[in-house]
């Protein structure tokens, strides 16, 4: 409905007006992945993340987690045109195109704490007596911790485009936005698997040991808190083609579009401070064009 809303919104400006300053509306759904490596949280930041932090358990070392961070997005934007030299019409390059961002499932900051413990409980004999294996009961403890955000950000970037007029075009420019949190919230998953495992004596398991039951455990928790509101921004470049549709003059003003942007992107977070991620996002969607 809101694309709807802002096509007979432009189309009224066209039809008042005989050249509008409005050239294109653009709508882009796309994907990001993180190109480093998600930066891990260590003990003081997760406490500062949780409400209950001093009451936090963490009895274990924090070993890296290197997942990427796989984050969605919605953009809507203008494309408004530049007058040229002088000041008697408009420009075909560049466009000056505006809009708005909506991010969802941005995975700022995350990390796995392992702790493995492992004691002997028994000594397995063979048939002639002779002991040729260990039953130990290992302890395996993981903490997995995640900061995610969604946010809304404001848009900006200039689009020098080839041959626009073509039905094949391609583009590039420069573009940044800026922005703040609708929601923050921070996880931490608690896990403990617990089994008793036969070792030979070269130190190889060999199975698990399994004369009662009770000796297996298998328990997890989860706890989930909101964080304060958090602000981000991204300088990017972005590269782009373009394809007009054939046909009668209303298809030929709708194309479609594929755009990646290798993005630089800063977030402040206010129980922590400021991180930055090196970013790749692909673009794809529709332009209508307005004249």
């Amino acid at each position: 409905m809101l694309t709807i809303g802002i096509l007979v919104f432009s189309n009224k400006l066209h039809s008042q007006q005989k050249e509008t300053i409005f050239n294109d509306f653009w709508a882009q759904i796309g994907s990001s992945i993180t190109l480093n490596s998600l930066r891990p949280l260590n003990q003081t930041e997760m406490k500062k993340l949780f409400t209950q932090g001093d009451n936090l358990n963490l009895p274990v070392t924090f070993s890296n987690y290197n997942e990427k961070d796989l984050s969605t997005s919605l953009s809507l934007s203008l494309g408004i045109k530049i007058k040229n030299k002088e000041k008697t019409g408009f420009k075909l390059n560049p466009i000056w195109r505006i809009g708005i961002n909506y991010y969802r499932n941005q995975q700022l900051l995350s990390n796995e704490l392992v702790n493995v413990n492992r004691f002997n409980v028994d000594t397995i004999f063979d048939s002639q007596n002779q002991p040729y294996a260990t039953a130990d009961s290992v302890i395996m403890k993981k903490v997995f911790a995640k900061y995610e955000t969604e946010q809304i950000r404001i848009e900006s970037s200039i689009i020098i485009r080839t041959n626009p007029s073509e039905q094949w075009s391609a583009y590039t420019g420069f573009g940044f936005n800026f922005g703040f949190s609708i929601t923050a919230a921070s996880q931490l998953l608690y896990s403990e698997e617990r089994n008793v495992v036969l070792y030979n004596f070269n130190g190889e398991s060999i199975g698990n040991y399994a004369n009662t039951s009770n000796q297996f455990l298998n328990k997890s928790t989860v706890d989930s808190v909101s964080n304060s509101t958090n602000i981000g921004g991204a300088l990017y470049i972005p590269f782009g083609v373009d394809y007009q549709l054939k046909g009668s003059p209303s298809f030929k003003k709708f194309h479609f579009t594929t755009e990646v942007r290798p993005t630089v992107q800063w977030h402040n977070i206010p129980e922590i401070g400021n991180y930055t991620q090196v970013l790749l996002f692909y673009h794809f969607g529709i332009r209508y064009m307005l004249n």
